[in-house]
């Protein structure tokens, strides 16, 4: 209370005040887990004494062939869709300006790809969270653009693997991995995309199991 009386005649106690009464709610941009895991999604509190949590499950391949970026993910609109799972995060102690990170246990999803929405008031935090057995590299050189897909726990390759791949928000090729887990796309040097700054993007998808690249 203090610090709120003399905020008006000091820089410092404006900018105390302002550290012990601001409002945070904050997860991590992305969570990646495999099946049969239990990922633990973290929460951090700051003057937020609740927090309502829903998870959603997402087409990972649907929006990425609708959006071409996975940027944008996390600001999916899906007010009216009945949630995976909802439940309210609340800290242990609500003390005023402290901040305090709750661990939400998400049992054993399935695999797949999910967005998890947290919301307190005009506060709102967003967590992508990927289920899967799939990693996926991706690099541009002189002749196109090349996905390698593998195994996320043994690194083995993954023949079959499904594959979009996208540069500077175009479609550019999609196809099935070979044998070394391998998808090649060959574009003319010439064509604006291999011209461009744009760093290639892709999603790879195997029987349920998603990676994304970079």
């Amino acid at each position: 209370r203090l610090y709120g009386e003399v905020a008006g005649d000091s820089l410092d106690a404006r900018e105390a005040h302002r550290l012990l009464t601001e409002r945070r709610l904050v997860m991590p941009e992305v969570l990646r887990g495999g099946p049969g895991e239990e990922p633990s999604l973290p929460v951090t509190l700051k003057n937020v004494p609740a927090a309502d949590l829903v998870l959603h499950r997402i087409d990972l391949l649907l929006y990425f062939t609708l959006a071409k970026d996975t940027e944008k993910m996390r600001e999916l609109d899906l007010a009216g869709i009945r949630p995976a799972l909802a439940r309210t995060v609340a800290p242990a102690a609500a003390a005023l300006g402290m901040e305090e990170t709750v661990a939400i246990g998400l049992g054993k999803l399935e695999p797949g790809v999910y967005l998890a929405i947290a919301r307190a008031g005009a506060e709102e935090a967003r967590t992508v969270i990927i289920v899967s057995d799939l990693a996926a590299r991706v690099w541009r050189h002189s002749q196109g653009a090349r996905v390698l897909v593998t195994d996320r726990r043994t690194g083995a390759a993954m023949e079959g693997a499904f594959v979009k791949l996208v540069v500077g928000g175009a479609l550019l090729a999609e196809g099935l991995t070979d044998a070394r887990g391998f998808f090649e796309a060959r574009i003319d040097p010439s064509h604006d995309i291999m011209e461009g700054s744009a760093a290639p993007k892709a999603v790879a998808e195997k029987n349920g199991h998603y990676a994304l690249a970079p």
